[in-house]
């Protein structure tokens, strides 16, 4: 019965894993400088913006600090939010750094899960 049960749940996993990753293989990404220092990451799927990260490049430290992330609640939990982080690390060549005292749940379940 233990066997049965793995197998179910192992196959339930995997395919929800082929769900998840299909669909991020869709999203485009893009960054636009908005001010002074200031950034966005946008996440399109089908043309349509799924995801949105807005930070900054910070004036004294070789550091990223977000100042918003939102994905729609019918993507979250697809890897929306680490696309978008890992996007912007790459074209700035910075990562980012975070304040747990401001974060969501969610937000501390993300920055849990990115700092293994």
């Amino acid at each position: 019965m233990k066997d049965l049960k793995k197998f179910i749940t192992t196959t339930i996993l995997e395919y929800l894993n082929e769900q998840d990753t299909s669909q991020v293989e869709n999203v485009k990404l893009s960054i636009k400088d908005i001010d002074d220092d200031e950034y966005i990451v946008l996440a399109k799927i089908n043309n349509v913006i799924v995801g949105k990260l807005m930070f900054i490049k910070s004036k004294w430290k070789s550091i990223l600090i977000a100042s918003s992330v939102v994905v729609d609640p019918n993507y979250r939990r697809m890897g929306i939010a680490t696309k978008m982080y890992n996007f912007a690390e790459n074209k700035m060549n910075m990562d980012f750094r975070h304040n747990d005292q401001v974060l969501t749940p969610d937000g501390k379940l993300f920055w849990k899960s990115r700092i293994k």
